[in-house]
């Protein structure tokens, strides 16, 4: 079985984080930072998924 990593450049990893601090302290809006996060995450792991489904 291969296996696979996906890495965050710090540059991306920056702008996710300064996008959920943008939506938390100026939108007033922490909930929503915080399901983007969690969205975020969850995407990047199905990646991996649809990998393995594509190759198989």
């Amino acid at each position: 079985m291969y296996k696979y990593r996906i890495i965050i450049e710090p540059l991306a990893e920056e702008d996710i984080i300064r996008n959920a601090e943008y939506i938390a302290y100026e939108k007033k809006s922490p909930k929503t930072a915080r399901s983007l996060l969690k969205g975020l995450r969850k995407e990047i792991g199905s990646i991996i998924t649809k990998i393995i489904k594509f190759f198989i």
